[in-house]
């Protein structure tokens, strides 16, 4: 018995979908990425005043690129907005209003971010409660130091302030640092080794023999730190 042909349609748009979608898996790495890359919402430059702007890498030349649902985007002009904590793509192909196109991209389907300015690499993600009931801190945007036993993750932000009557933004970087117990925020060395429970005299004894002044550390010298406590923990792996 033949099909009706409504059922005939619906059989030859399922095949079209199928053929569509293999030719643009097959095609796709010759295709301009930027089209994927604009889902978001166009952004503009709110802090054209500002002599303090809130971009992460705006002075400073860095090389991009953005994993979305899966798919590695490299060589990109991107910016991090630390105050909107928003990953803005630039696509200067485009032109909008006589300047490139500009786009925050939609958080949803941002894997992770990267910026490589020739001697940091800076991996980003986006963590929320969420996607993660155990994450206690801030929903947003964080550097991924590490994942390891001991976990470490930066905030980069800004802060907006009028000086005198202009908004400034000022920037600042907030350290967290999670040992099995959740995440607690690197501020003065006593609540630091606070958080090493009972290797806190052993730990204290290497931040002291290796010099360092928390308040100040960078994040290597904070690695050299969750290291050393990870071997305490572990002393065979």
């Amino acid at each position: 018995m033949p099909y009706p042909e409504s059922k005939v349609n619906d059989i030859y748009k399922d095949i079209e979908k199928d053929q569509t979608e293999n030719l643009f898996k097959l095609y796709s790495s010759r295709i301009d990425p930027s089209y994927e890359l604009i889902n978001g919402r166009g952004y503009f430059p709110y802090y054209f005043r500002s002599e303090l702007k809130p971009m992460l890498f705006l002075e400073k030349n860095h090389t991009s690129s953005v994993t979305l649902d899966g798919r590695k985007f490299v060589d990109l002009y991107l910016d991090y907005d630390t105050f909107t904590d928003e990953v803005i793509y630039t696509d200067s192909s485009r032109i909008c209003i006589y300047t490139p196109l500009r786009v925050a991209l939609n958080k949803d389907n941002v894997d992770c971010f990267e910026f490589y300015d020739g001697i940091d690499s800076m991996i980003f993600r986006y963590f929320s409660k969420d996607t993660d009931q155990s994450f206690d801190i801030k929903d947003g945007y964080y550097e991924v130091v590490s994942e390891r036993k001991s976990k470490y993750l930066i905030k980069h932000n800004s802060i907006l302030k009028k000086i005198p009557g202009i908004d400034e933004y000022i920037y600042v970087r907030t350290g967290y640092v999670d040992v099995g117990r959740g995440f607690s925020k690197i501020s003065t060395r006593k609540k630091f080794i606070r958080i090493f429970g009972n290797r806190a005299g052993e730990v204290r004894k290497f931040i002291e023999d290796s010099g360092i002044k928390i308040r100040k550390a960078n994040k290597q010298q904070i690695m050299s730190v969750l290291n050393y406590y990870d071997n305490l923990r572990n002393p065979d792996n």
